[in-house]
């Protein structure tokens, strides 16, 4: 690994979602929005110890019209049998899509994030009638888009499903004039 401390996990989702902490998705194998959006982002905003909650800004490229859109999702995190607070679902006031995560793997530069719920648009994923189908996406903080995430590259190809995974993020995309920040360049 190069010398980083990639391969210890030390920190839970709750300990890496600080406020002003940015995540781009730049891997996963589930398709939520029929390939119509790219580069997601998520910035963590808001950030309650006392109620163990967090509020994510979502940018993400909408590939139809050309345009980024974003949303705000406020999430509740739960501790998931003294794993530390792995898990965090969206609460009542969210903005986006209903959903639920679980935190897989954690470090200072990535995290490996399973889909456990989404209901985007009337599609929900997973799908009840494919229980085994375990969803999963790459978030990195910047800079490290293109490398520093090999242990969670390793967690994603061990514990999600490998087939139909696919990258999210296209640097010259995610940074094109139109971008709504410049931060990875």
């Amino acid at each position: 690994f190069g010398g980083d401390a990639e391969s210890s996990q030390s920190m839970d989702g709750w300990d890496l979602l600080q406020n002003g902490t940015v995540l781009l998705q730049v891997l996963r194998n589930y398709d939520n929005t029929n390939h119509s959006t790219t580069c997601p982002k998520a910035t963590t905003i808001d950030r309650n110890n006392q109620t163990l909650q967090v509020t994510e800004k979502l940018d993400f490229k909408n590939l139809t019209s050309g345009t980024w859109s974003s949303f705000n999702s406020t999430f509740q995190f739960y501790n998931e049998s003294g794993k530390g607070y792995i898990f965090m679902n969206t609460t009542s006031e969210s903005g986006g899509p209903p959903a639920a995560y679980r935190f897989l793997y954690t470090n200072s530069n990535c995290t490996v994030m399973q889909l456990v719920f989404v209901n985007y648009n009337n599609h929900t994923l997973p799908s009840p009638s494919d229980p085994n189908n375990t969803l999963c996406g790459i978030w990195v903080k910047p800079p490290y888009t293109t490398s520093r995430w090999s242990a969670c590259n390793e967690t994603f190809y061990a514990q999600c499903n490998s087939t139909g995974v696919y990258s999210v993020y296209n640097e010259t995309m995610c940074n094109s004039e139109d971008s709504v920040t410049k931060e990875c360049s």
